[in-house]
């Protein structure tokens, strides 16, 4: 795959690129809860990437539409919870639709010991219990981001989500 993304660049025009190297939605980052669509690019089908998500205050990786090497399709990990009994979780309502765009879906328990290097992107999805051991899984969270994973959402809008001081700004 990484010499399908080098092909790309080097050759864009072979693929109808015309854009290798800005998003086509410029601005458009995890945790935006509301984005102006005008901004995204009318051409967007000839971007090579989508959007430039940041992963840490010292780094900014654009997700490209394949993987990031690592795999022939892009990997994907959900954060769940060990135990689901009791608790309603949908998670598997959205494996299909990704994996028909050829994206590999694996559910991982929020606090399991794993190489987060192995997935281009992980979404916080069902992990409920996270809040009865908050600071364990804040550092989950910062090995995630220290990774080559995109973490949506970012450690910096869960850590402001988390205390719940946010509400007095709505009021």
């Amino acid at each position: 795959m990484a010499e399908v993304i080098s092909d790309g660049i080097a050759n864009p025009a072979s693929y109808g690129l015309t854009n290798v190297t800005d998003p086509a939605a410029p601005g458009l980052e995890s945790g935006k809860v509301f984005y102006n669509t005008d901004l995204i690019a009318s051409d967007s089908d000839a971007y090579l990437f989508w959007i430039e998500v940041t992963t840490n205050s010292a780094s900014k990786k654009t997700i490209p539409p394949f993987g990031n090497g690592n795999s022939a399709m892009p990997r994907c990990a959900f954060l769940t919870i060990a135990s689901q009994d009791g608790w309603f979780i949908d998670d598997e309502l959205v494996h299909d639709p990704l994996r028909n765009l050829s994206w590999e879906i694996t559910d991982v328990v929020w606090n399991a010991e794993v190489d987060w290097n192995t997935y281009d992107v992980v979404v916080i999805r069902s992990p409920w219990n996270y809040q009865q051991n908050l600071p364990e899984f804040l550092s989950v969270l910062r090995r995630i981001e220290a990774s080559s994973a995109a973490l949506h959402n970012s450690l910096d809008i869960v850590t402001w989500n988390v205390d719940k001081h946010y509400l007095f700004d709505w009021v």
